[in-house]
């Protein structure tokens, strides 16, 4: 009834419905990997499948980021958002890919500051962050900060020395 305290599932129980909701997220993936280049995947069925699987496991971390994609794909910034959110505290450092997406939404929508901030945990993280670190030297070459931008190509360019995207902004800067 009302005010009812849940009943946490057994460690058996968990452990079967995250190898289910992962078993499921696997023949999704082949299955849209299978198909032709160029078919159309109807956004609608694919939310059905990923809600399907996070029916069974809400903290399948890869179908709620994937969701997110679904979303933003289709303009819904406000779940996209959500979706990513909770797909990097889910995932842990394994999803850093959810919190650049979300990264990317903030600047989009004006916030650059929570942007900076999501960029700037990412590679505290993960020092070989190069997309987190990229995104922020394209953010400070677009405020004319320069010097910033260069320093952040050059670090990434010392751990890969063919990161093109690294000598655009450098070209650019």
């Amino acid at each position: 009834g009302a005010g009812a305290v849940p009943v946490a599932k057994p460690p058996a129980q968990v452990e079967a419905a995250r190898a289910l909701a992962e078993q499921r997220f696997e023949t999704l993936s082949r299955e849209l990997a299978e198909r032709p280049p160029g078919a159309d995947v109807d956004g609608f069925w694919l939310e059905e499948q990923l809600r399907a699987i996070l029916e069974i496991d809400a903290g399948h971390a890869a179908a709620r980021f994937n969701l997110g994609v679904v979303y933003e794909a289709r303009g819904d910034v406000a779940s996209a958002r959500g979706a990513y959110e909770q797909a990097g505290a889910q995932g842990g450092e394994r999803f850093v890919p959810a919190t650049e997406n979300l990264a990317r939404l903030l600047l989009r929508g004006g916030d650059a500051a929570q942007a900076v901030a999501i960029w700037q945990r990412n590679i505290d993280a993960d020092p070989k962050n190069q997309t987190s670190r990229l995104a922020l030297a394209r953010l400070r070459a677009a405020a004319r900060a320069y010097d910033e931008a260069i320093a952040l190509c050059r670090q990434v360019l010392q751990q890969q020395a063919d990161a093109t995207e690294a000598f655009r902004i450098l070209a650019a800067s």
